[in-house]
């Protein structure tokens, strides 16, 4: 019987995946959110509309982008009574949006901490990570990074305008 559930759960993930057109990030998502699942973590995938990614940004940087914010997300979700991630990618009033969130032991994580600046976490690969997300963004200066947090929930969102802004 859990085989069976497990099965149903990935397939209703897939499901979800439908409407990523580009084949590389469905693939890494479909592979996080497993990697999730078979942690005991909560997913939920939000993917309202078919979206394919900006031709603007190289495929390459945003699956490290993705990479980084998701491994992040799995490794705090761990290490809550919730254990909970969400992904959604849509687009909106001329931008596509990222959108990694997850939940928290503490109720409110300083965003300076999730930026890649902070030096309080130099000693793990969370830093690391964040630091390399950090390279990646510095590319491409129409992609905004916003961070939020409160009630034991942390969302990264990254903003990819297509007017280069």
């Amino acid at each position: 019987m859990p085989t069976n559930d497990n099965l149903e759960l990935r397939t209703a993930v897939l499901g979800h995946l439908k409407n990523i057109e580009n084949l590389e990030i469905k693939s890494l998502v479909y592979s996080k959110v497993i990697t999730a699942i078979n942690q005991q973590i909560n997913v939920t995938v939000e993917i309202a509309d078919p979206i394919k990614l900006s031709p603007a940004v190289e495929l390459v940087d945003v699956l490290r982008m993705i990479s980084i914010l998701f491994d992040n997300a799995i490794n705090a979700a761990q290490q809550t009574t919730d254990k909970r991630v969400n992904f959604s990618f849509f687009a909106k009033a001329g931008a596509q949006y990222i959108v990694v969130g997850n939940s928290t032991q503490a109720e409110h994580i300083d965003p300076q901490k999730l930026t890649g600046n902070f030096k309080g976490l130099a000693g793990g690969r969370h830093g690391l990570g964040l630091r390399t997300l950090r390279i990646l963004l510095a590319k491409y200066p129409f992609i905004q990074h916003n961070t939020s947090s409160k009630n034991h929930w942390v969302e990264q969102i990254l903003i990819i305008h297509h007017n280069g802004k």
